[in-house]
């Protein structure tokens, strides 16, 4: 397990954004975010059915963060609390200076930079603060948007991994970033 405890959990501010810890006050959205059709499509989890079900997993990432498993934030524009997408980092491993991120955005809110935004928040967290030496990220072989975000930020394709094995689920692809001066 990696941990967390180096940096205290706390919110990151973005020119448009806010990044804070997840709350019950976000049921509501993150029902809407994990029941989106147009969201899950390139995700490899079943969507919500109920709210319920998306309080139960706010609960679970609570559980997981106060166990050092992982670190997620809610995104919302700096004048709203509102969550319009999440970004997390987990799967840390200690032994490789390891992390895997995530993210995810609420359609009326993408290609709009505010993911860009989040991703520069984090991935500077990460190398700064966690001391993290790679960051891997698992996509959508079609999630378009999403290869190029990380494209963008110089993370690169591990070949040969669009086939099912046992760390990548089928028609998934894996890009990794090295730390390096640049990315801080």
């Amino acid at each position: 397990m990696f941990k967390t405890d180096n940096i205290r959990f706390a919110s990151l501010t973005t020119e448009r954004l806010q990044l804070r810890p997840l709350n019950e006050s976000d049921q509501d959205a993150v029902f809407t975010l994990r029941s989106d059709k147009g969201v899950n499509q390139y995700l490899d989890r079943p969507a919500c059915l109920i709210p319920e079900q998306a309080l139960q997993f706010i609960h679970t990432i609570q559980q997981k963060i106060a166990m050092q498993e992982s670190l997620y934030w809610a995104i919302c524009l700096k004048d709203n609390n509102f969550l319009i997408g999440t970004i997390c980092l987990f799967h840390f491993s200690a032994a490789m200076q390891m992390a895997e991120i995530g993210f995810e955005l609420m359609p009326a809110y993408q290609g709009k930079g505010y993911m860009q935004e989040a991703l520069e928040a984090i991935l500077s967290l990460s190398f700064k603060c966690l001391k993290i030496h790679t960051i891997s990220a698992v996509t959508h072989i079609n999630n378009n948007p999403s290869i190029t975000l990380l494209k963008k930020n110089d993370f690169k394709l591990i070949a040969g991994t669009a086939i099912k094995d046992n760390t990548v689920p089928e028609n998934f692809i894996h890009f990794v970033l090295q730390n390096s001066p640049s990315n801080i």
